[in-house]
């Protein structure tokens, strides 16, 4: 008796997990969890979108502690492949960041925007959307469902055009934090090409406990 379960899930087989973090689709959403500090924690949509393109994907943070590696959120160009420096997952990003008024942008192992200051709230679903345009990168942040949409200062360097790859998720460094992912879209000139809401059709009997 009260106990419940739980349907965990695997990802379709268009996604890659990164080196670390653990992911799991438990009950038609994605959910991250920080087991290590170690960094990036990326998960990417292994499919050919180009160098430009746009994810959307709504993010809520479950757990938060005031810090500079607490962050998660969408990316885009993530290389699983190794850079110049033999680092190997590096992306563009945009995140919750540092505290519970940041939203920021980041060139893995090259630098952070600066600092975009944005309230927003635990359990609560946000829609982040980033797009990458040659060096142009833009952003944007909205509580899901409603119209008031913040837009972060456009981030225009020439740094941008060396991350090549694919778009996708980002997890927080910080150990323990938990963050969760749902309808993650990507878009094309405008037009959706690929989505996931993580929702599986499942055919699971009632469970007796004894």
């Amino acid at each position: 008796q009260d106990v419940q379960l739980e349907h965990a899930t695997g990802l379709s087989s268009e996604w890659t997990i990164g080196a670390n973090g653990v992911w799991a689709v438990i009950d038609g959403v994605l959910k991250h969890y920080a087991d290590t500090g170690l960094d990036p924690k990326h998960i990417w949509i292994q499919k050919d979108f180009g160098q430009d393109y746009t994810i959307r994907a709504d993010v809520m943070m479950t757990t938060w502690l005031n810090d500079d590696l607490s962050r998660s959120g969408v990316m885009i160009r993530c290389n699983p492949e190794a850079d110049s420096k033999g680092s190997t997952e590096m992306a563009l990003n945009l995140m919750f960041h540092d505290d519970l008024n940041s939203v920021d942008m980041l060139n893995d192992h090259i630098e952070w925007t600066s600092k975009s200051d944005y309230a927003w709230e635990l359990n609560q679903w946000y829609t982040m959307t980033m797009t990458g345009a040659g060096t142009l990168v833009t952003g944007s942040i909205v509580k899901t469902g409603t119209a008031d949409v913040f837009e972060l200062a456009p981030w225009d360097k020439a740094t941008n055009s060396e991350r090549i790859g694919y778009p996708g998720l980002a997890g927080s460094t910080q150990i323990g934090i938990t963050s969760q992912f749902d309808n993650v879209e990507v878009l094309v000139n405008g037009s959706v090409v690929f989505s996931d809401n993580f929702d599986v059709a499942v055919d699971v009997s009632n469970w007796s406990l004894y």
